[in-house]
């Protein structure tokens, strides 16, 4: 399918892991509900980055484990002014995600469209993942998955991500 030009496709690798070889997906819905699709990517873990979209195959597919991540709660819970707050916000997903592919654990971060939301989480992700500054991240996520989106506020996001980051080693040990 081609959307404004852009080829479109359920899911797109955007980070390997460097010793597993496990990925990190950014989808769209079809994909995660889709038992084929992750088979084929060999996906055996998805971050839901929505607060309503639900998970279709949580209670049914023990082989399938789940982590909601409803990155829009960045409005209620961080000042965008600052990046007080940022690595605290990340932390928990970026934990989960390091140990699925640590252990070769390929993971899906979808949303609806897998551009704006999954989009953003996924570029933070590689932004973690391979130390990369925000721009640098966004390009190589639009690289693999041109779809990828992090508009308005959810760039603001990323550039206090990067800022958090630079000024702390270490912040994934910290809190709870």
């Amino acid at each position: 399918m081609t959307i404004k030009g852009i080829q479109y496709r359920d899911l797109d690798a955007v980070w390997q892991h460097p010793e597993t070889g496990a990925k990190v997906f950014i989808g769209n819905q079809t994909a995660s509900k889709t038992r084929s699709i992750l088979a084929n990517a060999g996906i055996t873990h998805i971050v839901n980055c929505t607060d309503d979209m639900p998970n279709a195959f949580e209670g049914k597919d023990p082989s399938i484990s789940y982590f909601r991540f409803d990155i829009y709660r960045y409005y209620s819970d961080l000042d965008l002014r600052t990046h007080k707050g940022v690595l605290h916000f990340f932390a928990k997903v970026f934990r989960w995600v390091d140990e699925a592919v640590a252990n070769g654990h390929s993971v899906l971060i979808h949303c609806l469209a897998g551009a704006h939301r999954a989009g953003t989480t996924g570029t933070a992700y590689t932004m973690h993942a391979s130390k990369l500054d925000h721009k640098t991240a966004i390009k190589a996520c639009k690289t693999c998955r041109a779809v990828v989106d992090p508009m308005g506020d959810l760039t603001d996001l990323l550039r206090q991500l990067e800022k958090a980051q630079s000024l702390s080693v270490g912040y994934l040990q910290e809190g709870p």
